[in-house]
């Protein structure tokens, strides 16, 4: 049975109401955020993306980037998959301690996401993100930094909650980024990504073009 609402710092993080801060906020939550997520909600998303990854992304040794990685689940999911040349970046310092003890990525950055990273254009094969944008996180004008780190051909997966998704009309931003020439839309997909919550998503599969 699916529980009604979320409590702690799930709700914390889920608000649309107030200013969150989310190095704060994270790095309180870094060591019991697997166990709030997975065994409490039975989070699901990193799954979700990484299962749309693997579909669009064959070639084990791409070079990808987790951009918001937390505590590495997204990482640890690629990592089962067969892919090990994978980076991490985060604005949390908990959270990348918490991602630098499971072993799974390359390297890890401390990073602000909402400005410009000092990663130069082109690096990576691919870009994935799980939970990144939202109150207090991320907006759909983070996205062309993202988008300039993947090779032109390379993929960009993306999932977050959908009511950010909703109310910040994210369909109108992505459409315009492709209109600009940024990337190419994919897909856009609706699906609830906690087992024990019913808490809709947004899947976002996106391409660099050539």
């Amino acid at each position: 049975m699916r529980k009604e609402k979320p409590s702690g710092a799930l709700a914390t993080v889920s608000s649309q109401d107030g200013y969150v801060d989310p190095e704060k906020v994270y790095d309180n939550w870094s060591a019991a955020y697997d166990a709030d997520l997975i065994d409490e909600y039975g989070y699901v998303a990193p799954q979700i993306a990484v299962d749309e990854f693997v579909r669009r992304v064959q070639e084990k040794t791409a070079t990808i980037i987790d951009l918001g990685c937390g505590t590495g689940l997204a990482g640890r999911e690629l990592r089962k998959r067969g892919f090990y040349r994978v980076d991490g970046a985060d604005i949390s310092t908990g959270m990348l301690a918490q991602a630098r003890w499971h072993g799974v990525y390359r390297q890890l950055f401390a990073a602000d996401l909402t400005k410009r990273t000092s990663i130069p254009d082109c690096s990576y094969d691919a870009v994935i993100s799980v939970g990144a944008f939202g109150n207090g996180h991320l907006k759909a004008a983070a996205l062309p930094d993202f988008i300039r780190l993947v090779r032109p051909g390379g993929f960009l997966v993306i999932y977050l909650n959908a009511r950010p998704f909703l109310a910040e009309d994210y369909a109108r931003d992505l459409h315009k980024f492709e209109l600009a020439g940024h990337w190419q839309i994919e897909k856009i997909e609706a699906s609830n990504y906690m087992d024990s919550l019913d808490r809709p998503g947004r899947l976002i599969v996106g391409k660099r073009p050539q």
